[in-house]
């Protein structure tokens, strides 16, 4: 029996969990699939009766509670006598995301340039874990750096021209940052 658990996924995600018999000739009566994981029997396939399949994927297994090593164990049952033919297991680490990169946005809405003496663009920022999905953060603060110009930021990320030339803005949240040359 043999099964491939690509590790890590999310906490609370859900992953597709193949499952293929080796050496399914040596299977002479129908059988059925059994899914175990966090140490209790998850699925069966088929859900009634019996499959001939040599193969089968579990669709959409949820891992919902954080934990270093999820085993999942994946056994095939006689359906004539009730004996296990075979049986494999692979591990699961199962992580919560962790913010990993700060992203500040310029939208379409600004311009390349903000004009000196007034004009304002609004940026925005998206906070990415590590398996590079957005992910809900608290708000950053914002700073800037001078380069040829200045520019100032708003507690919201509203940037105003102050003097001509780039400047940096950067967005810091979680111990994370991301910058934008203005």
């Amino acid at each position: 029996l043999a099964t491939s658990c690509a590790s890590p996924i999310k906490t609370g995600s859900t992953k597709n969990i193949p499952c293929t018999i080796d050496n399914a000739t040596s299977l002479t009566s129908p059988f059925i699939y059994k899914l175990y994981t966090y140490g209790t029997l998850y699925a069966t396939y088929p859900s009634t009766g019996t499959t001939t399949l040599t193969s089968y994927t579990f669709p959409n297994v949820p891992f919902n509670t954080e934990q270093a090593t999820v085993t999942v164990k994946l056994e095939v049952t006689d359906s004539c006598i009730g004996n296990t033919v075979g049986s494999t297991t692979c591990n699961v680490a199962v992580e919560n995301s962790v913010l990993t990169t700060v992203n500040v946005t310029n939208p379409n809405t600004c311009k390349d340039t903000i004009q000196v003496g007034g004009a304002t663009c609004q940026l925005g920022y998206t906070c990415i874990d590590q398996f590079g999905a957005a992910i809900t953060c608290s708000a950053p603060t914002w700073t800037t750096t001078a380069g040829t110009g200045s520019v100032t930021v708003s507690t919201s990320g509203l940037v105003t021209g102050a003097t001509a030339g780039t400047a940096t803005v950067t967005a810091t949240t979680g111990g994370k940052s991301g910058s934008i040359s203005v």
